[in-house]
C-alpha cells in the first residue's frame, strides 16, 4: 500500500499543501515550528481520527478556522487507487472513501495503516496500561475482523456495569451484565495472545544483529489475578465475590479492560532499567514491528528520528529504516544523510512545503 498524494488544510500552521510523494523514502526537514510535526499530525487525523499530541481536535484546527480536512489518493496491489479523506470539526466529523461518506473511523484505519513514532512514542513504555492496551489492539484489528466488534460489544457492556455499581436503582441490571461480560472476556483475550505471538515472531525476525540488545520481552496479563482461569462461569463466580469493592469504587475492577504488556529488557523493566534514549530505541523497534506484523499494508511516519539518539545510534537506525519493505516518512531539523536516490525530499518553512528534487 502506498500513499500517492495527500492534501492538508487548516492543521495547525500549514494552511494547504498539496504533496505527491515517493513510493519508499520521503524526508522532510525544517527548523521547529516548521510544520513537520504538523505533517505527521495530519497523517495521524487521517489514520487514527485523532492526533497523537492532543484530544482536543480544536487545538489542531487552524486559528479562526472551522474545520482541517485532510484527504489522500493511496494505492494498493488488491484493489488499485482509493480516494479517502476526512474533514474534523470540534463536534463532527466527516469521512469519505471514493467520495462517499462513511460513518466508522473502523473502516478508514482498515484501508489505511499508519504506524507513527514520535518523540514521546517510547512513553507506550514508560506510562500508564492504557497505551499499552491499544498497542496491541491494533494489531488484532487488522489480523481479527471479529476483535473490533468484540471489543466494541465489551466496552459497551463496560459502560453500562459501570453505571449499574455507581446508582442503587439500576443494582437489578449487575447480574445480567456480569454475565454478559464474562463470555466476552477469554475471545478478546485469545484475540491478543494471537497477536502478541505474530508481533514477537516479527519483532525477532526483522530487527537486525546490531540491535539485538535492545530487543525486549513482552508478555500480555489478563486483567485478572495470575490464578484466575477465564472461563465464564468461573469468572460468573470471580465478579461475585468482588461485587462489593466493585459497588464502593463504582467501576468495574478487573477484566481485560485493565490487562497490560509488561515490556523487560534482560528480565529488568524497561521502564526503570533503560535510559530514555534506550527506550526511544525500543520504542521504535516495537512500532516498526506492530507496523510489519499487520503485513503488506502500512506505511511508517517517524517524527525527529535524531530526538536524544546518540549519533551512532541514530545512523544505525536509519539504515535499518531505509531497509524496510515499508512508506517512509521521516522529518528532521538537519539535513538527512540519503543514498536512496529515489527518496523525496522536501524542506518546510511556516507551514509550506518545496520539494527539493
Amino acid at each position: 500500500m502506498r500513499l500517492l498524494e495527500l492534501t492538508i488544510q487548516h492543521c495547525r500552521n500549514i494552511k494547504k499543501a498539496n504533496l505527491e510523494f515517493s513510493p519508499h523514502v520521503n524526508l522532510i526537514t525544517g527548523s521547529n515550528g516548521s510544520g513537520k510535526t504538523s505533517f505527521i499530525e495530519a497523517l495521524s487525523v487521517l489514520g487514527y481520527g485523532r492526533s497523537f499530541r492532543t484530544s482536543r481536535i480544536s487545538e489542531v484546527i487552524q486559528y479562526e478556522k472551522k474545520a482541517l480536512l485532510v484527504s489522500a489518493n493511496i494505492n494498493s496491489d488488491s484493489t488499485g487507487d482509493t480516494r479517502i479523506g476526512i474533514e474534523k470539526q470540534p463536534h463532527k466529523t466527516q469521512i469519505r472513501v471514493n467520495r462517499k461518506r462513511i460513518k466508522t473511523q473502523a473502516r478508514l484505519s482498515k484501508i489505511l495503516p499508519v504506524t507513527i513514532v514520535h518523540p514521546l512514542s517510547y512513553q507506550v513504555i514508560t506510562e500508564g496500561s492504557s497505551r499499552r492496551r491499544r498497542f496491541i489492539d491494533w494489531i488484532a484489528f487488522y489480523l481479527y475482523p471479529e476483535f473490533h466488534t468484540l471489543w466494541k460489544r465489551y466496552n459497551h457492556l463496560l459502560k453500562q456495569r459501570n453505571a449499574a455499581l455507581k446508582h442503587p436503582d439500576l443494582h437489578y441490571a449487575i447480574e445480567h451484565l456480569t454475565t454478559e461480560l464474562c463470555q466476552l472476556q477469554e475471545p478478546i483475550y485469545n484475540f491478543r495472545k494471537a497477536a502478541l505471538a505474530q508481533f514477537k515472531h516479527t519483532l525477532h525476525e526483522t530487527t537486525p544483529s546490531f540491535l539485538y540488545s535492545y530487543i525486549p520481552e513482552v508478555t500480555l496479563t489478563t486483567g485478572f489475578p495470575s490464578s484466575q482461569i477465564l472461563e465464564a462461569e468461573s469468572l460468573i463466580q470471580f465478579y461475585e465475590r468482588k461485587k462489593h469493592l466493585d459497588k464502593k469504587r463504582g467501576r468495574t475492577t478487573s477484566g481485560i479492560h485493565a490487562a497490560d504488556l509488561t515490556i523487560t529488557l534482560k528480565s529488568k523493566p524497561a521502564a526503570t532499567s533503560a535510559s530514555r534514549g534506550q527506550n526511544k530505541i525500543i520504542s521504535l523497534l516495537l512500532h516498526v514491528a506492530q507496523s510489519l506484523t499487520i503485513q503488506p499494508r502500512g506505511i511508517i511516519a517517524i517524527d525527529d528520528l535524531s530526538a536524544e539518539i546518540d549519533h551512532s545510534n541514530y545512523k544505525k537506525l536509519l539504515r535499518f529504516v531505509n531497509e524496510l519493505e515499508r512508506q517512509l516518512f521521516i522529518t528532521s531539523t538537519e539535513p538527512i544523510d540519503q543514498t536512496d536516490t529515489q527518496a523525496a525530499m522536501f524542506h518546510v518553512e511556516q507551514g509550506n512545503f518545496t520539494r527539493k528534487r
